[in-house]
């Protein structure tokens, strides 16, 4: 489930949760310094899958 994928996040200090005090509560998740740092290892996954998909794409069937 997300919201206990989110709870792990936080306790590993990839990301902060933010509850607002406003009607109705808002809780809002924003990326710390070292969650910051995953965005160019995020990328890299992102390429490779797309060259692992065009790849499976041009495979006979």
């Amino acid at each position: 489930m997300l919201s206990q994928r989110l709870k792990e996040l936080e306790l590993a200090g990839v990301v902060e949760r933010v509850v607002t005090v406003a009607r109705p509560v808002e809780v809002r998740y924003t990326l710390t310094a070292i969650g910051s740092r995953l965005g160019p290892v995020l990328d890299a996954v992102k390429a490779w899958s797309a060259d692992w998909a065009a790849h499976q794409a041009g495979k006979p069937g």
